[in-house]
């Protein structure tokens, strides 16, 4: 997993490796099911006008996980620059060097999981950050997430 450790979860829960998009909790991203890498998109209710807990799951290969991983990594040290004010938000989602890789890795990602939906399966997720951050750093903090079969 290209040298990035597993977090510790809580009992009954499997690690969430990154969060791609976030809106007040994960909506898109890579997480373990069953031990196995998938990326993660959290279902829309548009009856309710709210995310729900209904979530797809898409297999990720090795091949796929690292690119995430990689392409995370460029993202959270952006993130970490423009926390502290060395960076302007203009340059989101990375620093102007690093945008070439950037894409790179994310059009990698978005093939690669295209290619795999038709093995994606859907799960009920509760996420949860581990321990408790600031707000504003919620969606770099690492998270957690038990899944359940849909009923």
């Amino acid at each position: 997993m290209n040298a990035t450790a597993r977090p510790n979860v809580d009992p009954g829960f499997e690690p969430v490796l990154t969060i791609d998009e976030f809106r007040d909790q994960p909506i898109t991203g890579v997480a373990e099911c069953d031990g196995q890498p998938y990326y993660f998109e959290r279902l829309f209710d548009y009856d309710n006008d709210v995310y729900s807990s209904t979530f797809v799951l898409t297999p990720l290969d090795a091949a796929t996980l690292e690119a995430s991983l990689e392409r995370h990594q460029l993202h959270a040290r952006w993130y970490a620059a423009f926390q502290a004010g060395q960076i302007k938000l203009i340059t989101h989602p990375t620093f102007p060097e690093d945008r070439e890789r950037y894409l790179h890795l994310k059009k990698l990602c978005d093939e690669a999981i295209a290619a795999a939906e038709p093995r994606s399966v859907q799960k009920n997720g509760n996420m949860i950050p581990l321990g408790s951050l600031p707000h504003n750093g919620r969606h770099q903090a690492p998270w957690q997430v038990s899944w359940s079969e849909l009923r």
